[in-house]
């Protein structure tokens, strides 16, 4: 990762400044840019079809732009074993102001043995496309034996 310099302007003789990094910026124009911490979830060995406890992603607006996202979905080959929990204030079609943020709250539903991995996918108004946060867990137990 590097950094840009740009001059934005002159203010009494002085020249402003501002460097900008790569992934995300408050200062400078540019496309708004969204953020997560963390950027991935391990949740280990979970039961099958018991709830994890609930892990939280931080979503962070760094630009000085208000941003409105337009989608939340997992995706991904084992995107339904994978929930949004009910904790956070991510919501579609909720404008996260300039350096703000809201959270989202996820859990691992494990229906099969082994790993199972899938991502969370936030659209918002952006060219540079969708924030994707990597979600990984290893469903464990003896499956469900139907009589």
């Amino acid at each position: 990762m590097g950094l840009h310099m740009s001059a934005l302007t002159r203010a009494g003789g002085a020249l402003l400044v501002c460097a900008l990094a790569l992934l995300a910026s408050g200062c400078g124009p540019g496309e708004p840019s969204l953020a997560a911490d963390p950027d991935q979830i391990e949740f280990g060995d979970q039961q099958l079809g018991q709830r994890s406890a609930a892990q939280t992603i931080v979503v962070e607006n760094p630009s000085r732009d208000d941003v409105t996202i337009r989608r939340i979905a997992f995706e991904g080959q084992n995107n339904k074993q994978f929930a949004l929990a009910d904790v956070g204030d991510c919501e579609v079609g909720m404008t996260l102001e300039g350096d703000g943020s809201c959270r989202l709250g996820v859990q691992f539903v494990p229906t099969g043995l082994g790993e199972r991995a899938a991502r969370l996918v936030i659209d918002y108004e952006s060219e540079q496309g969708p924030l994707e946060i990597e979600l990984q867990g290893v469903g464990v137990g003896e499956p469900a034996v139907s009589m």
